[in-house]
């Protein structure tokens, strides 16, 4: 099984919700195992990068293309308040 880290083209402010859904978004486009938000750093909360762990495959361009703008669309929302996805 594989293990990557998406970067996102910018940090993005979420919040605890939009991260959750991101990171399940994230998880059912790649069938991946696990998704997990990274954080820019302790003094910087916005998410850099999403970890993807127990992926059969590296995902595509259309699907890292889809969760990148998944993570734009909850950050232009406010950072995800009141979001979800099912």
């Amino acid at each position: 099984m594989l293990s990557l880290e998406l970067r996102l083209p910018e940090p993005l402010t979420l919040s605890e919700s939009a991260e959750v859904a991101l990171e399940d978004y994230a998880r059912e486009v790649t069938r991946s195992e696990r998704a997990l938000a990274v954080r820019g750093g302790e003094r910087d909360p916005a998410v850099a990068a999403l970890r993807l762990e127990g992926l059969a495959a590296e995902p595509g361009p259309e699907a890292r293309r889809d969760i990148l703008a998944f993570a734009r669309a909850l950050a232009d929302a406010g950072g995800g308040a009141g979001l979800g996805w099912s």
